[in-house]
């Protein structure tokens, strides 16, 4: 019922409120937190333990609350003050749900430890990058704007400048990196977000709760 519940509010979200208008333009302390947070992510794929003791979710849990608290304690140490409250929470959890996300995947996928963090490398920097490699091909449709939306939202860097209330993609070096800095875009709302990652660890769970019940009726 949780589960159906989830994935009802994030179409509702998505439905009443597709996407939010582009943010403030970024300064530097908010770049260098949109990099952070993404080198807390990279930094938990390569480090967390991969667990045989623990449940995958209790494990992923385990590592992400580290993880998003030692994230936090060093965003504190380093700007204090200069980060909103507001701002500082929507990172927080925004992080903690992609890395509950990813961990998951992490515990879960088949396959030797060392080439499981290479997949899930690879496509985090394939989907952080979206919007970069798939900018050419945007605008050789015609810049549709639902393809467009759609490039934009599926990059993770897009989640966390959301959660910044930062315009990510017209800052310096995207701009002038990527063609979708010159055209027009909306990001999703934070709360679309939300809903889309906590349908994505629901939907991975539940994936893994049938898969363990499927194994354990084969082996009885």
């Amino acid at each position: 019922m949780p589960y159906w519940f989830m994935i009802l509010v994030t179409l509702t979200l998505l439905a009443w409120d597709l996407s939010s208008g582009p943010g403030a333009a970024p300064d530097g302390h908010s770049l260098h937190l949109v990099g952070l947070a993404a080198v807390a992510n990279v930094a938990a794929i390569l480090l967390a333990p991969v667990s045989v003791t623990q449940p995958p979710a209790r494990a992923a849990a385990t590592v992400s609350s580290l993880v998003t608290l030692a994230f936090l304690t060093v965003l504190m140490v380093l700007y204090g003050p200069a980060v909103p409250l507001a701002s500082l929470l929507r990172l927080a959890v925004t992080v903690w749900l992609m890395l509950f996300a990813t961990l998951l995947v992490l515990q879960l996928l088949p396959g030797a430890v060392e080439h499981r963090r290479a997949a899930l490398l690879t496509a985090l920097v394939l989907l952080g990058a979206a919007p970069i490699w798939l900018g050419p091909v945007v605008e050789a449709t015609g810049n549709p704007l639902l393809l467009t939306n759609l490039v934009v939202a599926v990059s993770p860097l897009s989640a966390i400048a959301v959660a910044l209330d930062i315009d990510l993609l017209r800052s310096g070096w995207f701009y002038a990196h990527s063609v979708l800095g010159s055209l027009r875009y909306d990001y999703l709302s934070w709360l679309s977000y939300v809903g889309i990652l906590g349908t994505l660890c629901c939907s991975i769970m539940l994936a893994a709760r049938h898969h363990s019940y499927i194994k354990e009726t084969e082996e009885s």
